[in-house]
């Protein structure tokens, strides 16, 4: 009977046992177990307002009793400018959504060892969240353009100088300016909030695409090559529409191997763009024309590329001999069906000035000196005597002319064109 009861007795402290050992388990296994907590922990705040021991409902009230922007000016401050902002235009608030969801992301979760040492962690870290300030979209875009206007400043690229002399000089590039827009979006209202006074706009140094170290290796260093024309000053439509065609090419730099396009450079010659009606030949007769005068450039350019030993890709005589430059070494365009184009054939970059001084158009090369010298050569001209017709009407007749044109260098001569100016029939009654 005793030793019945001692079985009994052995048998109830093994499952007493088994029973702990379950219990044990299940602790463990609800111990970790991942879940989230509802109130934050000790080291949480919005801005400078304490949230620990607080649901996400609770925070969100004590931060709307505690939040208030202030009536006030927010001085902005840049290097050698100010700007006194009225902090109201703006129309400042919290984005009370979007901070409920950053709150809801710094709960403590996982598992209670997870929890533990995030709770650990925030003691010695404390978490800030900046508040979600919002302002006017309208009012910010038009705060930007108030202080892009005080503040942006486009680059400006080094750039060569020729000086009177025509000396070549590299003015220094300067960097730009430009308000950084997405820092001052994040910032700007964080100091609302803050009820700063003073802020330093944030700026963008923006560089420009040559500085004057990169110009000072591309060879550009004195005149190569030089020609002019010259004009009568009294037809004052034509002299305009000289120089609006000599600036627009005034200055070009060609990069070894590039290729020169006159239309492209100049554009058109149109009304909209100050051209204006002056003498032009169409036809072998001259004829008044929007932008007349202006093959005198192309003409005075296509001399100095011959000159150059540039290659002429595309290149049209006049319809007539023209008065500024010798047969065979003029250059018609026109803006929709003829151009004068060339390429830089030297192993250097090229800097082409084009100018009217006086009566004068000069075309400039500069460049790194090479070591041949050319010339052009003019030869077999001959003139192609005109046909004599009866018509209605009375007209002078015109001798045409034939000429072949080349380039020598070093005493080796190349054909570049045979140019044929054909003759006018003279009309009698």
């Amino acid at each position: 009977m005793i030793a019945h009861s001692k079985r009994l007795t052995l048998i109830g402290l093994v499952g007493l046992l088994i029973f702990s050992a379950i219990a044990s388990c299940l602790l463990t296994l609800a111990l970790i177990i991942k879940k989230q907590e509802v109130i934050f922990p000790q080291g949480v705040y919005v801005g400078e307002i304490s949230v620990a021991g607080m649901s996400v409902t609770e925070a969100l009230e004590v931060v709307k009793d505690n939040t208030a922007f202030l009536d006030q000016k927010l001085q902005l401050i840049w290097p050698n400018g100010s700007y006194s902002l009225e902090v109201a235009k703006l129309k400042p608030g919290i984005d009370f959504q979007r901070l409920k969801a950053e709150l809801i992301k710094t709960l403590p979760k996982g598992n209670f060892f997870e929890r533990r040492a995030y709770k650990k962690q925030l003691l010695i870290d404390e978490l800030h969240l900046n508040l979600p300030v919002y302002t006017d979209e309208e009012e910010f875009n038009n705060l930007v353009s108030v202080l892009d206007q005080k503040i942006s400043r486009q680059p400006e690229d080094a750039a060569f100088v020729v000086d009177v002399l025509d000396r070549i000089l590299i003015s220094k590039e300067k960097n730009g300016l430009k308000v950084d827009y997405p820092r001052l979006l994040n910032d700007l209202p964080q100091k609302l909030y803050l009820g700063a006074t003073e802020y330093k706009v944030p700026i963008k140094t923006i560089e420009p695409s040559f500085k004057d170290e990169e110009l000072a290796t591309w060879g550009i260093k004195e005149v190569l090559v030089e020609f002019y024309t010259r004009f009568d000053n009294k037809n004052v439509n034509r002299v305009e529409n000289l120089k609006l065609a000599a600036k627009a090419l005034d200055g070009i730099i060609l990069k070894p191997g590039e290729e020169f396009s006159f239309n492209a450079w100049v554009g058109p010659r149109i009304r909209e763009l100050g051209y204006k009606d002056a003498p032009t030949l169409i036809d072998g007769e001259l004829t008044e024309d929007v932008g007349g005068g202006v093959c005198q450039v192309s003409s005075t350019l296509y001399n100095v590329a011959l000159l150059s030993g540039f290659e002429i890709i595309e290149r049209t005589h006049h319809s007539a001999p023209v008065s500024y430059v010798s047969p065979g070494r003029d250059a018609a365009v026109a803006f929709d069906y003829l151009d004068l184009r060339f390429r830089n054939t030297h192993v250097s970059h090229v800097l082409i000035t084009t100018r009217v001084l006086g009566d004068r158009l000069w075309c400039k090369l500069f460049g790194t000196p090479q070591p041949e010298r050319i010339f052009i050569s003019t030869e077999n001209i001959k003139e192609i005597p005109f046909e004599t017709q009866k018509g209605a009407y009375t007209r002078e007749g015109k001798t045409g002319l034939s000429v072949d044109t080349y380039v020598v260098k070093d005493n080796k001569k190349e054909l570049i064109s045979k140019d044929y100016y054909k003759p006018k029939a003279a009309v009698i009654p």
